[in-house]
């Protein structure tokens, strides 16, 4: 399956190509992908866009090469399926919409979650049940990945934090209140992409 550079819209340049609503749109496609039975799927663009302009759909700019903000669900994607391959029932309670696409190791958990529809509302709390079935350890890490923007160009937004989990709702260590997931969302529409990492234990790498 080939999916074109225009699949999000007609020919032409739009905003979208270079801020977060856009991230969003291209991380629901591939969480959809992901869930479609199809042996392989390729993003491609025509050749002879202008990549300079950033309104087009490239994945970098054409001088710098540096990644746009709809370049960075790809790697946000990557790292989810680097944690595992095995796929875990997920919801987003709550956030009127937006799809999620979660992995589960031995010792990790990787959610990748969108949101790139009207009104829809970026996920505050991380359940999570039975955890204790995956980490014997009383601790754990967290780490939250946002698709930003950096000047014109995509960027990721890194939090990571210890703590453990209470009636299965994650709290960072010595807060008394359920930690507030730290997703940056676009300032003009709400849309969001992030990746949230969850390891067994203290004092260790989350982003694996």
């Amino acid at each position: 399956m080939g999916i074109s550079a225009w699949s999000l819209h007609g020919s032409g340049k739009y905003d979208m190509n270079k801020n977060v609503t856009g991230a969003a749109m291209v991380a629901e496609h591939l969480i959809t992908i992901q869930g479609t039975p199809v042996d392989f799927a390729v993003f491609y663009k025509f050749d002879g866009i202008n990549c300079e302009d950033l309104g087009y759909p490239c994945l970098v700019d054409g001088i710098s090469g540096v990644l746009k903000p709809i370049a960075e669900p790809y790697i946000l994607h990557s790292r989810l399926l680097s944690v595992a391959t095995d796929r875990l029932a997920a919801d987003m309670y709550y956030c009127k919409g937006g799809s999620i696409l979660a992995t589960l190791s031995n010792s990790s958990l990787a959610v990748l979650v969108a949101g790139g529809s009207s009104g829809v509302v970026a996920p505050t709390q991380l359940y999570v049940a039975n955890w204790g079935k995956t980490c014997s350890s009383s601790a754990s890490t967290l780490t939250t990945s946002s698709v930003v923007v950096n000047g014109s160009y995509g960027a990721l937004s890194e939090t990571t934090v210890e703590g453990s989990f209470t009636s299965n709702v994650f709290y960072k260590s010595g807060k008394s209140k359920a930690y507030s997931l730290p997703i940056e969302v676009d300032a003009d529409t709400g849309y969001y992409v992030a990746l949230l990492t969850l390891s067994c234990g203290s004092g260790r790498a989350a982003r694996l």
